[in-house]
């Protein structure tokens, strides 16, 4: 699967329009309409990933899959992994 068709059906799952998601996230209807249809190129920043993540309350299957699809890791656990690896 790809990234923006899990993005479009986690939105449709949770009963949001591109236009209702786009405003919440703060960026423009035609943007996630891209995103979506797989036409952002280079692919999405982890900024715009957890700014959806968040908006749409994803449960941890969920963002993961997310991350996963974008192959991204999260910032959050980047600096956890560096964090342990100091000791």
């Amino acid at each position: 699967m790809k990234l923006g068709i899990k993005i479009k059906q986690l939105r449709e799952a949770r009963k949001k329009s591109q236009k209702e998601l786009a405003e919440e996230i703060g960026i423009e209807t035609t943007y996630l309409s891209k995103i979506e249809n797989g036409k952002v190129k280079p692919y999405l920043s982890e900024n715009t990933i957890e700014k959806i993540a968040r908006n749409l309350v994803l449960n941890s299957e969920e963002y993961r899959d997310l991350y996963k699809l974008a192959n991204k890791i999260p910032n959050w656990l980047k600096q956890k992994v560096l964090e342990e690896w100091k000791d």
